[in-house]
């Protein structure tokens, strides 16, 4: 990957045809070394300030879905705090306290890299987060990357088939470190002393939801997590809009999650798909 200030220059697999490879041939211990880094990194207890924005609060988990087009500021008025995803930090309001909230460091490497970081260093870093699924990107953090960002360890992470594709050839596969996805539907939140997160890799904004779940949020709604084709316009981005089938398991992952979180008494809507 090309020079950042947040990230160490390592071999991405979209630079070239031998960084591919290079990649693959490393995935074992790149992504091992980074789970390592999270594990040492990762906040330990987790800072008070997300216990004071979040328990018992309404929080809204806001996606760059088309959906985030509908609403205005008064929707947004509705709730206390909120945790934006990715490109939607573009469209943070005044009203409800702001979140950055990411799995993957790429859409916060852009935004900073277009529109700078005093977004982020208003938030403060303990209000910016990162929940990594891609360790390999993991092992390679700066610290200026650390004196923005507060790193939040997985619950558990597992051995997992990674494949490639070269000049439109399927590569064979290699093992890589990844966030282990519980069953839901038998799935008890853990208490916020285990500074601990399921990371879900479909998209950021299911890991959110949890967080403010685990965090006692007495309401959860989404918007702009539309899980289809396409992007809000109102969104700032160079980066291609997410096709449908990236989120093809979402809405069941939504479902399930929100259903799990029923169960602990919080009330969770997709707004995006009322609106």
């Amino acid at each position: 990957m090309g020079a950042s200030p947040f990230l160490r220059d390592y071999p991405h697999p979209n630079a070239s045809a031998m960084a591919r490879l290079r990649w693959m041939a490393r995935s074992p211990l790149a992504t091992r070394r980074g789970e390592q880094v999270v594990e040492r990194i990762g906040a330990n207890p987790w800072p008070d300030l997300w216990r004071q924005d979040m328990t018992g609060r309404k929080v809204l988990i806001v996606g760059s879905g088309p959906s985030l087009d509908r609403v205005d500021s008064a929707f947004f008025d509705g709730f206390d705090t909120a945790l934006y995803i990715n490109f939607a930090f573009g469209r943070a309001q005044p009203g409800p306290v702001r979140y950055f909230f990411t799995t993957d460091l790429g859409p916060g490497i852009e935004f900073i890299a277009r529109f700078g970081d005093t977004a982020f260093r208003d938030a403060g870093a303990a209000r910016c987060l990162y929940a990594p699924i891609f360790y390999d990107q993991a092992a390679n953090l700066t610290p200026e990357f650390l004196s923005l960002f507060t790193v939040i360890r997985p619950e558990r992470v597992g051995w997992r088939f990674r494949h490639g594709t070269l000049a439109g050839v399927k590569l064979p596969q290699t093992l890589a470190r990844y966030p282990i996805v519980p069953d839901f539907d038998l799935y008890d939140l853990p208490s916020p002393a285990s500074a601990r997160l399921p990371v879900v890799e479909t998209t950021s904004a299911l890991s959110a939801a949890i967080l403010a779940g685990i965090m006692g949020a007495r309401e959860i709604g989404l918007i702009g997590c539309d899980f289809s084709a396409g992007r809000a316009g109102s969104v700032d981005t160079l980066q291609k809009a997410a096709g449908a089938t990236q989120f093809r398991d979402a809405r069941s992952r939504f479902e399930a999650i929100a259903a799990m979180l029923d169960r602990h008494g919080i009330a969770t809507t997709n707004h995006s798909w009322l609106v």
